[in-house]
């Protein structure tokens, strides 16, 4: 593999090919290799371990801190997003939770019309649906 990691840094040093052009979707499909045998990782790790090109390959070099930079802000971001989701989703849950427990309420009749017994029991039985389904 090293003589091949090494043809291809070459062929990054020399603008022939990008770093991201070995990025997995790029470079293999589940189980087959679309166009090189090779991954980021492979190069990388080649990188520390071949002097020759650990001395030659600043362009490489820097394309995969480059590449790695792109990478940790899409992930931030794809992290933010769901972070996001989830706090929608479970103000959502908490919506839904009240209005069930309200339902429930007015279907016990006048024994809970006294507005704090029934706050209580609104509160009680909205935190119980709640918890059963934040796990979801």
């Amino acid at each position: 593999m090293s003589s091949e990691a090494c043809q291809t840094l070459r062929e990054i040093e020399s603008g022939r090919l990008e770093i991201s052009d070995f990025a997995p979707p790029d470079v293999f499909s589940p189980g087959l290799f679309n166009q090189y045998p090779l991954t980021v990782a492979d190069l990388r790790w080649h990188l520390t371990e071949c002097d020759e090109c650990d001395s030659s390959m600043a362009v490489a070099r820097d394309q995969v801190k480059a590449f790695d930079s792109d990478r940790t802000a899409a992930i931030s971001a794809a992290l933010d997003s769901v972070e996001e989701a989830l706090r929608c989703r479970i103000a959502w849950l908490r919506q839904e939770s009240q209005s069930m427990a309200e339902d429930i309420a007015a279907e016990f009749g006048p024994e809970y019309e006294e507005p704090t017994v029934r706050a209580d029991l609104v509160e009680d039985w909205s935190r119980n649906i709640l918890l059963e389904n934040l796990d979801r």
